[in-house]
């Protein structure tokens, strides 16, 4: 029994040092020639992911150019930080089916270019306004990966590949809210009033995207993609009587760090 006893604490620290992530003996040595070192038993169900990055709003209808003209206001504003949730199926090594949910906007202060409102002691005050502009779009993505994403061992052992390249397409809906709060002129009689105008909706929007995916460990992966939407929407007719749909389409790029299930 006593001759057994640094057998089995050899077997023991293995095992807890497996459990961790960590290879023992000639496991690390090979761990450092070889990305990733680790394996899953069986290729993964899918991934979810958390995702951050910067959202560049086309802006490209009738209520951005107004504003633009009016307020001290440009297209650069509406750009904005984009966080979101990404949960993705595994079909099989190279297809992925995802729902993907995002959330980017802006909100931004500005003023009348050419108007402003005189004080009691005739000083010039700037007649001021707060624009907010939101999108969340709700898709259903499919992923194809330009490489397989690992390679199994045996029947039960899956090893990781380093990285692999992807493109993809998604349809799904957008929400939006467009909203400006402030003090506003009415161009009838010059006067300068205080008001809140909003609009809310949804349409649908279509997307294209590419990026890669590099193998962190045997269970987290980091992911990089740019993407470009398309997509318009009806502006509320009591608050914006006669505009153009609004434009919701963009440009996006992200970084996101997932965990394999």
């Amino acid at each position: 029994m006593l001759k057994s006893a640094p057998v089995t604490w050899s077997l023991a620290l293995l095992a807890l040092l497996g459990l961790l992530g960590i290879p023992g003996g000639d496991g690390w040595a090979q761990g450092r020639r070889e990305t990733p070192p680790d394996f899953l038993f069986g290729r993964p169900h899918g991934t979810v992911s958390l995702v951050f990055g910067y959202g560049v709003p086309r802006a490209a209808s009738d209520i951005f150019e107004e504003v633009d003209t009016l307020f001290t206001l440009a297209k650069s504003d509406f750009r904005g930080p984009v966080l979101g949730i990404a949960l993705a199926f595994t079909l099989d090594e190279r297809w992925d089916l995802a729902v993907e949910i995002a959330h980017s906007g802006s909100e931004r202060w500005s003023e009348y270019r050419d108007w402003v409102e005189e004080g009691k002691g005739g000083e010039k005050i700037p007649i001021e306004q707060k624009t907010t502009f939101r999108r969340t779009p709700v898709m259903l993505s499919a992923h194809y990966y330009l490489l397989d994403r690992g390679r199994s061992v045996g029947r039960l052992a899956w090893v990781p590949s380093r990285w692999a390249p992807y493109v993809g397409v998604g349809l799904g809906r957008v929400f939006y809210r467009f909203a400006q709060e402030g003090d506003f002129v009415d161009f009838v009689d010059s006067s300068i009033f205080t008001g809140e105008f909003e609009s809310r909706g949804s349409a649908w929007m279509a997307q294209v995207f590419g990026g890669a995916q590099w193998s962190l460990s045997r269970s987290s992966v980091l992911r990089g993609e740019a993407r470009y939407g398309w997509a318009r929407a009806d502006l509320d007719r009591l608050s914006y009587t006669g505009y153009d749909p609004i434009d919701l389409s963009g440009f996006q790029v992200t970084l996101g760090l997932g965990i394999r299930f």
